[in-house]
């Protein structure tokens, strides 16, 4: 069974950062009871970030290095030494650790544990591919190596599959139950999809949009639009329809609420920025939040009570009472 061999490197002892979160141009909500959505702005440069289960942890990727801090204040409790990264991006949980991949060399994936010295670094031992995504499943890490012109896709437990050759990855996603992996893939001859690898090692095309994708897996859809279009489309894991979802303005990014039902879709367009929030089983939008027109990505908890809006130079936490938000209004028929 070839799988990736993980070696643990020790570097210097973490270091400690007192980055404090500033508020403006925002309203920061704070502990008011009756708004539903607390909202906390904070001017950080984020290029990637990654939110804690119950949201309350963010760990980002900037120029200095990963960092980990309180959503609600902005306090940073940990960050990789100065020098070991240049160009890191975290890209997911794995258990208590976050994965990271340094982009401006060849290598593995890192695993660092927030305030734990060190890092269990994962490499293709056999061919030396270099990391380029990574994501975590029940089975610990998955993730997709480049060799040449082919693509070498690692999965814990689970035998290494490879696509010869293989054009670019733009997006990816996972069953966390058993390591069935969405990718969205380019061919780079004109064929856009998303490629799906089984547990065994077998693909299936699906004709459905790549750059955005995002799995449920409570409800086993897949949600996927291509970049600035304005077109949502949800799909079971063989590619059938389920429903689909036409917005007004570009979509930039969406990730699935899986813990509520429900799908944030966030699009820019001009001065204008809102998440859509759509109800995953019957596809209607249901809230519309307001948005800045700079946002770039989203990110969300595991419990789906916490979302991320980041944008080139700060970024907003959203704290969301969803039950108060989407409540009928005494003034509704």
């Amino acid at each position: 069974m070839p799988q990736a061999r993980p070696h643990l490197r020790t570097l210097a002892p973490f270091a400690l950062l007192a980055l404090a979160g500033c508020k403006f141009g925002w309203t920061d909500t704070g502990e008011d009871e009756d708004n539903p959505v607390k909202t906390h702005s904070h001017d950080f440069a984020a290029t990637s970030l990654v939110l804690s289960a119950n949201g309350d942890l963010a760990i980002m990727s900037t120029s200095a290095g990963v960092v980990a801090f309180d959503t609600s204040s902005g306090q940073a409790s940990a960050s990789t030494p100065a020098g070991d990264f240049v160009e890191p991006k975290v890209e997911d949980w794995i258990g208590d650790k976050v994965a990271i991949i340094e982009r401006s060399v060849d290598g593995g994936v890192f695993l660092w544990e927030p305030g734990v010295p060190g890092y269990e670094l994962r490499e293709d031992e056999d061919a030396g591919a270099n990391a380029s995504s990574a994501i975590g499943f029940s089975g610990g890490l998955a993730w997709i190596g480049r060799r040449a012109e082919n693509c070498r896709i690692f999965r814990d437990g689970l035998d290494l599959a490879t696509i010869e050759p293989c054009g670019r990855v733009r997006e990816l996603d996972v069953v966390r139950a058993d390591g069935t992996l969405f990718l969205g893939y380019d061919d780079e001859l004109g064929t856009e999809s998303v490629q799906r690898i089984d547990p065994d090692g077998s693909q299936a095309t699906l004709d459905v949009p790549m750059d955005h994708i995002s799995w449920d897996n409570v409800r086993q859809v897949l949600y996927t639009a291509s970049a600035d279009s304005t077109l949502v489309e949800a799909v079971t894991a063989e590619g059938g329809p389920v429903f689909s979802v036409e917005l007004d303005d570009p979509i930039v990014d969406l990730v699935a609420l899986e813990q509520r039902g429900l799908l944030a879709v966030l699009t820019v367009a001009g001065a204008d920025a809102y998440v859509h929030i759509i109800d995953q089983y019957t596809g209607a939008e249901v809230k519309v939040l307001d948005a800045a027109s700079a946002t770039s990505f989203m990110a969300a908890s595991a419990d789906s009570s916490t979302l991320a809006l980041v944008q080139a130079e700060r970024m907003v936490i959203l704290e969301v009472d969803w039950a108060a938000l989407l409540a009928p209004s005494e003034t509704q028929e």
